[in-house]
């Protein structure tokens, strides 16, 4: 019974961290997109504001 409680306390260890890597890659992915949009949208506002 011990034996069965280990594999699970170990299962349950590597899928939280797996988890917490998704979480932190979600996050991460989404900081770089906003910031891609935002320099692309300051390229574009400098464009705009040069001719208009």
């Amino acid at each position: 019974m011990d034996f069965i409680k280990i594999i699970l306390i170990a299962i349950g260890l590597i899928v939280l961290l797996v988890a917490g890597y998704w979480l932190i890659g979600v996050v991460y992915g989404l900081f770089w997109l906003l910031l891609y949009a935002g320099i692309i949208g300051a390229i574009g506002y400098g464009g705009y504001k040069l001719f208009f």
